[in-house]
């Protein structure tokens, strides 16, 4: 019993993960394709993308 629990923790963790770096890619992606040309803004990799997502998170969502 206690290994599927294990095991189950394991794989939402991954899930998760993966998820998490998906969006930060495709958030890339979109910063990168629009940001340089209309605004001369930087060029982003995925950790930043990350990044921006925690930001906007932060700034955008309520805590409640």
């Amino acid at each position: 019993m206690k290994k599927h629990f294990i095991g189950k923790c394991i794989l939402f963790a991954c899930l998760g993960i993966a998820l998490a770096i998906g969006l930060s890619y495709v958030v890339m992606l979109l910063w990168n394709w629009l940001v340089p040309d209309l605004f001369g803004g930087p060029v982003v990799d995925v950790w930043k993308a990350a990044g921006l997502l925690i930001l906007s998170k932060i700034l955008f969502s309520s805590f409640g």
